[in-house]
């Protein structure tokens, strides 16, 4: 009989679960996991962003290559929609596709051009700034935080 009273004894009773410690601890883990995971997974979203910015300028400067090669001239073409008839249309939209980069001109003459894509949107502030690409197939970045490189971004 006293072997049963001993063992509805609550002081005996081994309880099952977490303690507060326990908990507290796991708590401060995925607090961690979490700080060094996000600024990661935004830099890689910043980064397919970029890659749509830097596939718009190349995929312009094709196209200005066969305008040039049609009109011997750079001058008469437009990003987003024509002013004149005899303009042609290099892109037809002044954005990228998902409208994370403005796409514009910053210089444009009969020989030479120099396209521009500025960040926009939540892609503002980004590490690379601003992507160039002129007629000779010079790539840039202007803007941006001075350790982001051409070589870096590009």
């Amino acid at each position: 009989m006293n072997a049963a009273l001993s063992s509805s004894c609550p002081s005996r009773r081994r309880v099952h679960g977490l303690t507060l410690i326990e908990l507290v601890i796991v708590v401060a883990v995925i607090g961690v996991l979490f700080a060094v995971a996000t600024p990661t997974w935004r830099e890689h979203v910043a980064s397919s962003r970029r890659s749509e910015a830097k596939a718009a300028l190349m995929e312009i400067g094709q196209t200005m290559e066969r305008l040039y090669s049609e009109r011997s001239s750079y001058a008469s073409a437009r990003i987003g929609s024509r002013s004149a008839a005899t303009d042609v249309l290099v892109y037809g939209q002044t954005t990228t596709r998902s409208g994370y980069y403005t796409l514009s001109f910053s210089l444009q003459t009969d020989q030479t051009y120099r396209l521009v894509a500025t960040p926009a949107g939540a892609q503002a502030g980004d590490n690379c700034g601003s992507y160039t690409w002129d007629q000779a197939g010079t790539r840039g970045v202007s803007g941006g935080n001075p350790g982001w490189t051409v070589a870096r971004c590009w």
